[in-house]
């Protein structure tokens, strides 16, 4: 079974793909790997564009480097488009979470990257519950007060040699 969209319906990605499509207000998403591929930067950047406050957490250092070097090369296109990402510093969190309007909840053991998408064997829980949403929000809420908001200016502030290696690395997030 698939949606006119080309995503099987049952799987993590759906899920978390027609969550973030029937948002009124604000998604809220908690990653330490973020990788998007093509469908997830276009839903982000949609979302923002149509008036849903749309916020990103990730770490800004990973146990494995070359996934923020490629997680950063994403994030011009989605600040540009309004989406707030906050990069934690110090702590490498490594929590799995997204909530929608403050009563869709998601956290598991899925990535945003194409791996935890097409190749891993993830599991994830979905919950309706304001309850749980306002814990969650809790969570990331302290975690971003522990981090620095990425803007457009620290972004053009980066080296070019720190955006160039970046930008190499993007080329295989297919593979990462």
């Amino acid at each position: 079974n698939k949606a006119a969209s080309g995503i099987k319906y049952g799987d993590i990605k759906s899920t978390r793909f027609l969550a973030v499509r029937t948002a009124k207000k604000r998604v809220d998403f908690m990653s330490p790997y973020f990788i998007p591929d093509a469908a997830l930067l276009a839903l982000m950047r949609t979302a923002s564009r149509s008036g849903v406050k749309v916020r990103l957490v990730i770490p800004k250092k990973t146990d494995h480097p070359f996934m923020a070097w490629a997680a950063r090369a994403y994030l011009p296109e989605l600040v540009a488009c309004g989406v707030d990402v906050w990069e934690v510093a110090g702590d490498f969190v490594h929590a799995k979470l997204a909530v929608v309007d403050n009563h869709w909840v998601m956290f598991g053991s899925a990535n945003l990257d194409n791996r935890s998408f097409r190749l891993n064997f993830e599991f994830n829980v979905e919950a309706w519950s304001a309850d749980l949403a306002r814990r969650v929000m809790s969570y990331i809420n302290h975690y971003q007060g522990r981090s620095t908001k990425v803007t457009k200016k620290t972004l053009r502030k980066e080296p070019v040699l720190i955006r160039l290696r970046n930008q190499a690395i993007k080329l295989f997030s297919p593979l990462l």
